[in-house]
């Protein structure tokens, strides 16, 4: 019996002993797992070799930079939205955005309390393995007719007159009890603003606001333009919702050359409007 006993004891303090040697470490009793790791390295660099680096500038239409005391640019997409802030001269960079289509925007906050600066907003994609994408300079433009809100006629310049109707208005994600709306003609050319998706000429152009509020559909008609009785141009509004341009329908010159938006055909959001000819 008292042989046995002592065999015992032996038996476990043996195996203590083998317990103590064995001083491997983690990282050491997993590397047989290493070529698992470097196959996760590989999948985050290909990863990443699809973000794309997007930079510009933006400025107000008296040529001064617009830094980041006065915007906030913006690429938003169905996940959320990610922010740059110009710096003194007025350049903003984000280092890796993800290939998918994107609302661009320009928002002005401190310098706009009195809500007199209108909001660019453009819509783009961004591809796989792009790379990078430098906007041009984008310009920041006062709104030249800011109305209160209420059913009737908004007359903006370059001609473009609004059929509002006060019912068919939801306010902007920031300020949902808006009463204001507001309207000015743009450049395209001068604007910066992305617009390649285009494959027609834009005839005309304005930024409306407040840049994300719904409405409509609100009929609308165009002055001055001097068209030829019969051509039809093709309405486009900038989706901050849709991450898209929506194709709103046509316009019509009549025999002055003037343009109305043709049955069922209106503005749907106070956001960038376009007339291309196609």
């Amino acid at each position: 019996m008292r042989t046995a006993l002592l065999t015992l004891l032996i038996g476990s303090l043996l195996a203590c002993g083998d317990k103590e040697d064995d001083t491997s470490t983690p990282e050491e009793a997993d590397a047989d797992t290493d070529s698992d790791t470097d196959s996760d390295a590989d999948t985050d660099s290909d990863a990443d070799a699809d973000l794309i680096a997007v930079d510009g500038c933006v400025a107000y239409d008296d040529g001064t930079a617009a830094t980041n005391k006065n915007v906030r640019v913006q690429m938003c997409n169905s996940t959320g939205c990610s922010p740059a802030f110009p710096d003194a001269s007025g350049c903003f960079s984000f280092p890796g955005l993800g290939p998918t289509d994107y609302a661009f925007d320009v928002v002005p906050t401190g310098k706009d309390s009195g809500h007199t600066y209108s909001t660019p907003l453009s819509l783009v994609t961004l591809a796989p393995e792009q790379g990078s994408w430098t906007v041009d300079t984008v310009v920041i433009y006062n709104f030249t007719t800011k109305t209160q809100l209420s059913t009737g006629t908004h007359s903006g310049d370059n001609g473009l007159t609004i059929e509002v109707d006060g019912a068919q208005f939801e306010g902007p994600i920031d300020d949902p009890d808006a009463d204001w709306m507001a309207s000015v003609s743009v450049d395209p050319a001068a604007s910066g603003l992305p617009l390649d998706m285009f494959s027609g000429e834009i005839v005309a152009m304005w930024y409306l606001g407040p840049a994300t509020a719904k409405v409509g559909p609100w009929a609308f008609s165009v002055d001055g333009l001097g068209l030829t009785e019969g051509t039809q141009l093709r309405a486009y509004n900038a989706s901050y919702y849709d991450f898209t341009w929506i194709d709103l329908g046509t316009v019509t010159a009549d025999a002055d050359g003037n343009l109305s938006s043709d049955d069922g055909v209106g503005i749907a959001h106070l956001s960038t409007l376009i007339l291309v000819q196609e």
